[in-house]
């Protein structure tokens, strides 16, 4: 766990939130979106954004073909490391492409008998078929570094790139995303550095999530969200009596 928020009163709290970042970026990456948690909870909960293995600052999974993958890896390696259960329930919140990875980790803590956490997805990708394809085919480029630096510039290109197109190596009118691009240069920055320092495990990790079919235990309860709530409590910390929203 490479980030930790801390609740302001711990006699207050009754959730631990593990917020889990996409593949080839980093719990820091997510710095302002733990900030709104930590702010619109009011210390209800306690949140841990996390460092994925292979990423930032957490060491790489060992043993994926052995446990059956990248994904499978990473989601045990996760359960081993997290905190003890405290006095409320766990929620994973995965953003983005980490979906698939949040799913897999909330059945290994649910597995260790720690109760079964919620889910709660935000943005999650809606692959189809062949959009599936396309990736595996042309979104997953290995960036092996070589000594004239042509690895730094194609991972310049595909941070660049993906603030311009969807998906990023749709290079073509079809792809265009709407709206102005955001093309700061030192967020840029940061990025290229997440996706080259975890480079071999993300794409391993995405591999996986692509072609994920998940089978959710019975008592799993997964939400997912096309946008940020307007206030985070009413999802993850909802008044007694109250039900969160889904969509």
């Amino acid at each position: 766990m490479n980030v930790r928020t801390p609740a302001r009163d711990a006699a207050r709290r009754s959730c631990t939130v593990l917020l889990l970042h996409a593949p080839g970026s980093s719990a820091a990456a997510l710095g302002p979106l733990a900030t709104a948690l930590h702010s619109q909870l009011d210390g209800l909960c306690e949140v841990l954004a996390v460092d994925l293995p292979g990423h930032g600052a957490s060491d790489p999974a060992a043993g994926w073909a052995g446990a059956g993958g990248a994904l499978a890896g990473q989601a045990l390696q996760l359960a081993a490391a997290a905190p003890p259960a405290g006095p409320g329930p766990v929620i994973v919140l995965g953003v983005g492409s980490s979906a698939a990875l949040a799913i897999e980790l909330a059945g290994q803590l649910g597995s260790q008998q720690r109760g079964w956490p919620r889910v709660v997805l935000l943005e999650p990708p809606a692959w189809s078929a062949a959009d599936v394809d396309a990736w595996l085919r042309d979104g997953l480029p290995a960036l092996t570094p070589v000594w004239f630096g042509g690895h730094l510039l194609e991972a310049w290109h595909l941070v660049r790139d993906g603030r311009l197109f969807s998906p990023w190596f749709l290079r073509e009118r079809a792809g265009i995303r709407q709206g102005e691009p955001d093309l700061d240069d030192l967020r840029i920055h940061r990025e290229v550095s997440d996706l080259l320092r975890s480079n071999g495990a993300w794409q391993a990790l995405l591999r996986d999530a692509l072609v994920y079919r998940p089978v959710w235990p019975p008592g799993l309860e997964v939400i997912a969200l096309d946008k940020p709530p307007g206030n985070w409590a009413d999802v993850l910390a909802p008044e007694p009596g109250g039900e969160p929203p889904r969509s």
